[in-house]
């Protein structure tokens, strides 16, 4: 069985689309062949179909724009409708979408773009699985999904590998880190701070309301 891991993260690296790939993938069982497809731009610089037409199913990762998908990767996957519509054969499909919301049920309207367009592509929809907390992903990298504050995480991405290997489906999952809101504020907030001190900005900076 070949799945395509699917980023459709903006960013090319470093994402919490990443993070969340890599815990699938040590999850999935070990003679299950994985490819990656990269989707960070509207046109990648390697055909995706040619992949994906030689795969038994697709699992794609994205952040949540604005309740949606990144416009670069709706535009990408609509491309992708038809060639995968000719030569698909029925493949399915699994979402992996993450968000800084707390609630990781925020994801419900990007999940289901994404099982309307498997369906447009003429493929077979199986499950969907929304995490909260994304921003957090990034101050808790170093610590091994599965383990606390990430054992609920690491169990329910168990569960979807568990779905992928098997070729089952479901109704949409939701998990998150183990963290009270207080602390995802905090842990993300951390995250921000380290970005703008490696852009040469400051914490008063961050607050500024008005710019010249």
């Amino acid at each position: 069985m070949k799945v395509a891991l699917i980023n459709g993260s903006p960013k090319p690296r470093g994402s919490a689309s990443a993070m969340l790939l890599d815990g699938l993938r040590a999850c999935l069982p070990a003679g299950l062949e994985c490819v990656e497809c990269p989707l960070h731009a509207v046109r990648p610089a390697e055909d995706p179909a040619r992949l994906l037409l030689d795969t038994d199913a697709l699992v794609l990762a994205c952040p949540v724009y604005v309740d949606g998908l990144p416009a670069h990767l709706l535009t990408a996957l609509e491309g992708l409708e038809a060639p995968l519509r000719r030569g698909g054969h029925g493949q399915r499909v699994y979402a992996l979408v993450n968000c800084g919301f707390y609630e990781g049920a925020q994801t419900v309207n990007a999940l289901d773009m994404l099982r309307c367009w498997s369906g447009r592509a003429g493929l077979i929809w199986g499950r969907g699985m929304g995490v909260g907390a994304g921003g957090a992903l990034h101050a808790l990298k170093k610590i091994p999904m599965g383990e606390p504050p990430k054992a609920a995480l690491g169990e329910a991405l168990a569960g979807l590998a568990a779905d992928i290997a098997a070729g089952d489906g479901g109704p949409h999952v939701f998990s998150a880190p183990e963290l009270t809101r207080e602390e995802h504020c905090d842990a993300t907030q951390r995250v921000w701070r380290r970005l703008a001190a490696a852009n040469g900005l400051t914490e008063e900076d961050l607050n500024k309301t008005e710019f010249t």
